[in-house]
């Protein structure tokens, strides 16, 4: 992802604009640090059944 999702504030705003798009996410879902990143990511693709550039344009749509 972008520098869009460089800011903990950025992120947070997003993550809990994802979870009323997609109420099946939870927080533990959307956790985000430097550690998870790619993972978070590759999960969040699995669980909405969506490619990494779907994700990318739904996040940064946000």
């Amino acid at each position: 992802m972008g520098t869009a999702m460089n800011t903990i504030g950025s992120w947070d705003t997003r993550k809990e604009r994802l979870k009323r798009l997609y109420p099946l996410l939870t927080d533990e879902d959307l956790m985000l640090d430097a550690t998870n990143r790619n993972e978070m990511f590759g999960n969040l693709q699995a669980k909405l059944n969506i490619t990494s550039a779907e994700l990318h344009a739904i996040i940064i749509s946000l």
